[in-house]
């Protein structure tokens, strides 16, 4: 796809956050940056697992009260990636998940003298020649200067937003909703949730995967009621109790991105007026109740039989239109098949059912017993399952046979705060638990296929234009998924070790990261991780470059091969080393967190270029510069560890998880790179062996 002049040079800026509430100066875990030939950006903002307090019983347990969930002024809303167009359901929803939203502080815009400050000593490091360097070091003094008048537009934007950030309506739109590839693969993402141990005690022939399921709706319907009336508190991180924005969070459910040529938008619709799911089972969509007229959750029971009797529909059809396979298209042609439906019969209804919902539960035919063979099912659904995916919905609940689960996440206005919050009231929500104090009862909810209805399935069966552009989807997907592999990989140590040691966790994993690469690629290349913003009133995420001189001289110091015999003065000297890159990635989140890194600084001058005409500073068409901005690895960090794409073809994705006693990690990327199953076995061994030296060195310390 060709793109024109100003949007290459837009795409040059774009740094991808694709995940993780990344470490930062309130130790929250971050991810990716975007980049020139994919434009892909994943914004996942994972949480750390000291950013917030884990979920407890009472966070989510509501009371059979009166609804609390109030009327909106219009049922259904459209955003076109502004949040400033529905902060008036802030102060309409009320409560103290918006209490604090107006006091928050507003992005800064960094001094031009600052983002270089930044910059510098984050791509020095990746220059091949005296003379690339020499000509960096001069374009960007030369950029102190050349670079005033968009910075001054830049301050004007940003002086014209007193309720808002002068980034947020860019970043959504040029970042995500003007996106032309597909979302799976490009942009969604997955986090594999724990297993409920529980659901062994269960004798009966009830489906597993029914069982997981209700108990899943469960956890869904008192956190929507929560959030939904804004009784949820909000995000708070650090020891100072720092309040996070809760902006995002209006957008997480009974919402759904919309395809559309040239830029997507998204519909938010009234949660008193919507109390459905959509339960998606052998390529076809039910509507189903999950709460009460009281916003309460249904009985456990009445939620598995509902579950069930999809399933057994299902089985009685005979046809399914497989429409999800529409959703993984790229978005232009999506919107024109959407379009397309629309004007059919009924299929208006079965759409505005399936976008109204607070969520998609996909109850697959699959049972994978490991998570090596769940993975292909959560990333995409593989070649069998993905015509139970809608991956426009920001919730997607996969449930295998077997009762294992997965979160699948579409996130164009929504980071990952809110969603590991939703993630770990469900993997809180044990069976065990929650069948004990069930209501028995011999209700089952109401269920409906939407798009059973006579015309729509005649309207479907009589259109050879629609069908053929369903197998022109579905085989762009296949080809898609062909081209992409993804591995796992669990260790043996974890937080347990680290903290022993006294090293911080995130900025081991960067430094494992960034020898792991170095020994790929034989040299290093441009890796990030991305840090929050959410203290700022519609924050979302900066890049953390994790490339600092002090990086280099470690892995330099490490070599290209693993090597346990060196001696004890060497292994002091690689210690040493190790301590000070860690302290110099630690201090740049730092930096980044607090809104003063200088990717979105450059992106925001950027964009100011792009809009104005201004002429571009000679620092923005410099190789040295691109090159610091191209992110073979892109990586992300969150308690459930995350699945995610590359951000450019030659590259690949890292998501990872320390725990108590594990580190997991994923890599993802293209298979005709080979470079997957590489870097996969470099990460273990360069864990393994910062480890040992660790080991090692406190022990000579001692």
């Amino acid at each position: 796809m060709k793109m024109k002049k100003e949007h290459v040079i837009i795409s040059l800026y774009l740094a991808l956050s694709h995940s993780g509430y990344g470490a930062s100066a309130f130790q929250i875990k971050g991810n990716p940056a975007l980049s020139v030939k994919r434009k892909t950006d994943h914004i996942l903002q994972l949480k750390s697992s000291v950013a917030v307090a884990p979920v407890n019983e009472t966070e989510f347990a509501v009371s059979d009260s009166e609804p609390t969930i109030q009327p909106w002024p219009q049922p259904v809303i459209h955003s076109n990636g502004d949040y400033r167009g529905e902060t008036f359901l802030e102060k309409h929803i009320g409560g103290q998940l918006y209490e604090y939203q107006e006091s928050l502080p507003l992005l800064p815009v960094p001094s031009l003298a600052n983002t270089i400050k930044q910059f510098l000593p984050t791509a020095l490091p990746l220059a091949e020649s005296r003379e690339d360097e020499e000509e960096l070091r001069k374009k960007s003094e030369d950029f102190l200067s050349s670079a005033l008048t968009l910075q001054q537009k830049l301050e004007e934007k940003a002086s014209e937003r007193s309720n808002s950030s002068w980034l947020q309506d860019w970043w959504n739109q040029v970042g995500y909703l003007q996106l032309r590839d597909p979302t799976v693969i490009n942009i969604s993402y997955f986090f594999p949730l724990e297993d409920d141990d529980t659901l062994n005690m269960i004798q009966d022939e009830r489906p597993l995967s029914t069982i997981r399921g209700a108990c899943a709706l469960t956890a869904l319907a008192n956190y929507r009621k929560k959030v939904c009336s804004g009784q949820l508190a909000p995000e708070r991180i650090g020891s100072k109790d720092t309040v996070l924005c809760s902006a995002q969070y209006k957008y997480h459910m009974h919402s759904s991105r919309i395809p559309k040529q040239g830029q997507d938008y998204y519909v938010l619709h009234d949660p008193n007026l919507y109390k459905h799911c959509i339960v998606a089972c052998k390529g076809q969509f039910f509507s189903m109740n999950f709460v009460d007229a009281n916003d309460n959750p249904l009985s456990l029971s009445a939620l598995q039989k509902g579950l069930q009797k999809c399933i057994e529909l299902a089985n009685l059809s005979d046809t399914s239109m497989q429409l999800g396979f529409l959703t993984t298209s790229d978005r232009d042609l999506w919107a024109k098949n959407r379009n397309k439906l629309l004007n059919l019969p009924g299929f208006q209804k079965g759409l505005e059912a399936i976008e109204s919902a607070a969520a998609l539960v996909c109850l697959d035919d699959s049972e994978p017993a490991t998570l090596v063979e769940c993975i292909p099912n959560y990333w995409h659904g593989g070649r069998s399952e993905v015509m139970n995916r809608w991956f426009d919905k920001p919730i997607q609940l996969v449930i295998q046979q077997n009762g294992k689960m997965a979160y699948i996440g579409e996130h164009s206005l929504v980071d990952g705060m809110p969603t590991m919050r939703l993630c770990d009231a469900i993997v809180d929500a044990k069976y065990d638990k929650l069948s004990k104090c069930d209501a028995l009862k011999d209700e089952i909810p109401l269920v409906h296929n939407v798009f059973s209805d006579a015309m729509v399935m005649k309207a479907f069966a009589t259109n050879d234009n629609l069908e053929k552009s369903l197998e022109k989807s579905k085989q762009e997907f296949y080809n898609l998924v062909d081209k992409n592999e993804m591995t796992i990989t669990i260790l043996g140590f974890g937080q347990e070790f680290l903290k022993e040691a006294s090293i911080v966790s995130d900025a081991f994993m960067q430094m494992a990261i960034q020898l792991a690469s170095y020994r790929l690629f034989g040299k290093q290349v441009a890796v990030y991780e991305s840090s929050q913003v959410r203290p700022f009133r519609h924050g979302r995420t900066e890049t953390t470059r994790s490339v600092s001189p002090e990086s280099k001289c470690f892995v330099e110091s490490m070599g290209t091969e693993v090597n346990l015999k060196t001696d004890d003065e060497t292994a002091n000297h690689q210690f040493s080393l190790l301590k000070k890159a860690m302290w110099a990635h630690s201090k740049y989140l730092n930096k980044a967190s607090k809104g003063l890194g200088c990717d979105r600084h450059f992106f925001g001058l950027s964009m100011c270029a792009g809009k104005d005409g201004e002429k571009v500073p000679p620092l923005f068409n410099d190789e040295l510069f691109q090159r610091s901005k191209y992110w073979k690895v892109s990586s992300s960090t969150c308690p459930h560890v995350p699945g995610f794409g590359c951000v450019v073809d030659d590259g690949i994705g890292v998501g990872y998880s320390v725990k108590s006693k594990t580190i997991e990690f994923t890599v993802a990327g293209r298979k005709e790179n080979q470079l997957v199953h590489k870097f996969s076995n470099l990460l273990e061994e360069s864990l393994a062996e910062i480890k040992l030296l660790i080991e090692r060195s406190l022990k000579i310390e001692e």
